[in-house]
């Protein structure tokens, strides 16, 4: 297989470990993300000169990351998201001429981290979902558009050498521990078009300094211990005033209600610019170009309402030819009601109509798909709307139908660690969704 140049197995169930012979087969763009795969990572496959591009998200792979990471020198995109790796991230990663890398979604604990060069080209950075710990870290490239560490246990304040990223566009810092007031030195990251600091421990007045933003599009600054009164300067903010392409009726840019939808594997760039993103005859980064001018115009949000069930499809399917995956779904008086959204980060998604309440057998067999309830709604006819997606920032383990709210069944499940991520009813039936 010496001329073999693409491997692509993604979104299949094939299971095992990972060979040790792929390193020595030149392949360069290698896709088995969305799969069985498990064990730990041999050290042998990055000791490979061939690979540009390696995907393994959404598999179950363990274990530490081999240190003989750094010699994949030829290596541009690197996607390990959806996994049980553990341990901290190898300092050799730095050595690699990256322009992405994801860890996302992984169990990596710590609080040292890669000192990257300054002048690499690493541009897309996704720590988010793990167990790192310490202060925000900084050791990143200057070139850096999008840093995603939310999700994590970082404390302590902001460093001010986080400012020095002027290229940023991108900062996610939710859901951590990071405190004191908002510093005024982030005004100075003017090309900033989305600044997420929810549900930390933030204090004092919001910086009229923030009101020096004027790219910014979307700031959320919800559940943390901020007072005072909202900066008249915000009227400055004229960046989430924009004209961007609008699709259609009612497309607006609005928040997204989940992840921006970078791809989490590279499978995902195919749904970003409806092409093969591993056609040999397209360079691998030209088509991450195409998806940053499609993310720098805005994210369309779409909603509908008052849909009969026969029209239910000819939505959906339009939606879908747009970019936009449904987000959440209601019922009233037997009508649906949905919102679309390009911000979800769902990378594929299935939904089912059915007068069968939380069809079962449906949803057990897209759960043997890695298909995963993000959104349920039961009508007063007993009938039912389930959307299921990949891409979900958890899998769901269980889900309960009941003629009465189970209320026995859910603080059971609470401890056992579960969560609700969705609840709906029909008639007097309920239906719960629990991680």
């Amino acid at each position: 297989m010496e001329d073999l140049e693409v491997a692509d197995l993604c979104d299949n169930n094939l299971e095992g470990t990972l060979p040790q012979w792929l390193a020595d087969t030149g392949v360069k763009y290698l896709d088995f993300s969305n799969n069985k795969f498990s064990g730990s990572l041999p050290p042998h496959l990055f000791q490979s000169q061939s690979f540009l591009a390696l995907a393994l998200s959404y598999n179950n792979f363990s274990g530490e990351l081999p240190e003989t990471i750094g010699e994949a020198s030829r290596m541009k995109i690197l996607v390990l998201s959806r996994n049980r790796f553990f341990g901290t991230v190898p300092p050799s990663i730095s050595k690699l001429g990256l322009s992405w890398l994801d860890l996302s979604c992984n169990k990596f604990s710590g609080n040292e981290f890669p000192i990257f060069n300054p002048n690499s080209s690493l541009a897309y950075i996704d720590f988010s979902f793990n167990k790192l710990s310490g202060e925000v870290p900084v050791p990143f490239p200057l070139v850096v558009k999008v840093l995603l560490l939310n999700e994590n246990e970082f404390s302590g304040v902001l460093p001010q050498e986080i400012a020095k990223f002027s290229r940023l566009r991108f900062l996610n810092l939710r859901s951590n521990n990071i405190g004191g007031e908002i510093p005024n030195f982030l005004s100075q990251m003017s090309s900033l078009l989305i600044l997420n600091l929810r549900n930390n421990s933030f204090n004092g007045s919001i910086p009229i300094s923030l009101s020096n933003l004027s790219a910014l599009q979307i700031l959320d600054l919800s559940y943390n211990n901020l007072s005072g009164k909202i900066p008249l300067g915000f009227g400055n903010l004229t960046g989430m005033i924009n004209n961007h392409d609008v699709p259609a009726k009612h497309d607006v840019p609005a928040k997204p209600s989940g992840q921006i939808p970078f791809p989490s594997s590279i499978a995902m760039a195919r749904h970003v610019n409806r092409t093969s993103f591993w056609d040999a005859k397209v360079h691998i980064l030209r088509n991450l170009e195409v998806f940053w001018k499609k993310f720098e115009r805005g994210l369309p949000i779409r909603y509908h309402y008052n849909v009969a069930d026969a029209r239910l499809r000819q939505h959906v399917d339009k939606g879908n030819e747009d970019g936009l995956y449904i987000s959440c779904v209601a019922s009233s008086a037997n009508l649906w009601a949905l919102i679309m959204d390009a911000g979800t980060g769902f990378t594929s998604q299935v939904y089912e109509l059915s007068a069968v309440f939380l069809h079962k057998d449906w949803i057990m067999e897209q759960w043997e798909k890695n298909f995963y309830i993000s959104s349920i709604a039961g009508a007063s006819n007993g009938s039912s709307l389930v959307v299921m997606s990949k891409g979900t920032p958890y899998p769901q383990h269980s889900y309960k139908v009941s003629e009465s709210f189970p209320f026995k069944w859910i603080n059971k499940k609470w401890k056992e660690g579960f969560h609700v991520t969705s609840m709906t009813t029909a008639g007097s039936r309920w239906g719960v969704v629990m991680y």
